[in-house]
């Protein structure tokens, strides 16, 4: 009888610690356990319900290192917008304090130029240099340049006159004979000498540089090739020419043109610039210069 109770109070210890194998899985429950699979593995691309909280915890590293690259992006891009405005505000302070001080500079100069007097009176108390070292407004550069370059040679507009005449001649002179030289010399085969004949330049000594006036046929066309009006006009030419015949000493130095026509464009006066362009290549420095004299 003991026998019997110890064997039934053991299978009963036995059902309750270990419970029977579970029944075989059905296909509704084999799809839900591949469905929860796939959730497992890509939780993301999957089109089908949320998955787990379970396969999201795998993806939480992820997601917050794409959260903080995009706040990274955010703030670098906030950051250079707040540069730029700073930057834009600055060059917009700064080019207003620029165009009130050419407002306030050019009152200056047309006081200035409202009496003889008045210019003197600058010229002595160094109010004109220091409103130069500010630079001159471009409204009144013609007449602040001409007031500083002066005319000590005394330059009249007949002397301009009769020079630009005979210039003109000149230059009309010697392209006839460059012309009639080319055709001679090009049916010999052979580079044409230089020029010696007694009507068209005279004598070398005579010449002096009157012959560099044939230069500026190469750099008329390469000077400030922006402002068509230069060559078109005429008027660079004429005032180079001008200053080869007035000064045949020194004749046409490359880089003169450029000095011209700076001033042209402030001055539609041909007569106005020549004068400038003489007195400014009286000066001593642009003398040695143009001179070629390397002792200097």
């Amino acid at each position: 009888m003991a026998h019997l109770l110890r064997a039934d109070a053991l299978s009963r210890f036995e059902e309750t610690h270990n419970p029977p194998p579970p029944p075989p899985p059905t296909p509704a429950r084999a799809a839900a356990a591949d469905a929860t699979a796939g959730a497992d593995i890509e939780p993301i691309f999957r089109g089908g319900p949320p998955p787990p909280p379970q396969a999201l915890s795998r993806h939480r590293f992820t997601d917050s290192s794409t959260t903080l690259s995009k706040k990274k992006i955010q703030q670098a891009h906030n950051s250079a917008k707040r540069r730029l405005h700073v930057q834009q505000t600055r060059d917009r302070w700064r080019q207003n304090e620029r165009d009130l001080q050419v407002a306030n500079d050019t009152k200056a100069w047309e006081r200035i130029f409202a009496h003889p007097q008045n210019w003197e009176d600058a010229k002595r108390r160094g109010v004109v240099t220091q409103l130069c070292f500010r630079g001159v407004p471009p409204a009144v550069r013609r007449r602040a340049w001409c007031a500083m370059i002066g005319n000590p040679l005394m330059i009249t507009r007949e002397l301009y006159e009769i020079n630009s005449q005979r210039a003109q001649e000149l230059s009309w002179q010697q392209r006839m004979v460059s012309e009639a030289e080319n055709k001679r010399f090009g049916s010999q085969g052979g580079p044409p000498p230089p020029s010696s004949h007694p009507d068209s330049f005279g004598s070398p000594a005579a010449a002096g540089k009157e012959e560099t006036m044939q230069l500026l046929d190469q750099d008329l066309p390469r000077t400030l090739p922006q402002y068509q009006f230069l060559q078109t006009s005429g008027s660079l030419r004429d005032v180079l020419q001008t200053f080869v015949r007035y000064r045949p000493d020194i004749g046409y130095v490359q880089g003169m043109s450029y000095l011209a026509a700076t001033l042209l464009l402030y001055m539609d006066d041909s007569f106005e610039c020549f004068t400038c362009f003489a007195n400014l290549l009286n000066q001593p420095f642009c003398f040695d210069i143009y001179r070629l004299q390397r002792e200097q």
